[in-house]
């Protein structure tokens, strides 16, 4: 019986050393695909911030470029406004002096309209005047 019991006893030992071994090996295993996995993962998170690294970067010089766009316009429509109102300014001066002009003209056709009789009268005085002096050459010449 001591035969067995040692055999017994030494066959429990082996399965002992052997799923202490197995279980070694599972850990181990297990261990290696964890970090197989996680190296996977590390790689691929790295990829991908990389990427949105250079999305982000894209995006500020996107936005530089927009905002630098929308000062100028800014500026632009600045210009465009005080080019306008320049432009206001001076039709609204060429309105002033038109309707100065267009009074003047009326004032000159009025004063042209009075004066018209008086010139008349002069030139009918020139002409009387000069019958008359023609008139005294002829009563002289004779």
């Amino acid at each position: 019986m001591t035969d067995v019991n040692a055999i017994i006893s030494k066959s429990q030992a082996q399965i002992w050393r052997n799923a202490g071994i197995f279980l070694l090996l599972v850990v181990l295993g297990g261990s290696f695909i964890a970090w197989v996995f996680s190296n996977s993962i590390n790689k691929t998170l790295t990829s991908i911030i990389v990427r949105l690294t250079g999305g982000a970067t894209q995006v500020d010089a996107s936005a530089g470029q927009l905002s630098q766009s929308s000062q100028e316009l800014a500026e632009s429509a600045s210009e465009q406004a005080a080019s306008l109102e320049e432009t206001t300014s001076s039709l609204e001066e060429i309105s002033s002096q038109l309707k100065q002009t267009d009074q003047n003209s009326a004032e000159a056709e009025t004063a042209m309209s009075e004066a018209k009789p008086m010139v008349e009268q002069g030139v009918e005085a020139m002409d009387r005047m000069k019958d008359a002096m023609e008139d005294i050459k002829e009563s002289s010449d004779q």
